[in-house]
């Protein structure tokens, strides 16, 4: 049989490519989208003038804090 992690796999990879395809039509500013039997339309104005609103008031996305490397210890030099 496949072991858990084969299938921890195919749900990490699956939800990986259905958020990719979720950027990818939020990136496109189509205002109609027709795939297999999902009709959406869409209103970009509002998506536009909120993008403009970020952008001239500096408003970034949240950066990722990486924790500093002040108390890294490197393993070969450990004092025992």
């Amino acid at each position: 049989m496949l072991s858990e992690t084969f299938y921890v796999f195919v749900v990490a990879t699956g939800s990986a490519l259905i958020g990719l395809i979720l950027k990818l039509c939020y990136d496109s500013k189509c205002t109609d989208i027709d795939c297999l039997c999902l009709k959406v339309k869409r209103n970009t104005a509002g998506e536009i003038e909120e993008d403009k609103y970020k952008i001239d008031h500096g408003i970034l996305p949240r950066e990722i804090q990486l924790p500093s490397m002040e108390n890294y210890q490197n393993p070969d030099n450990i004092d025992v």
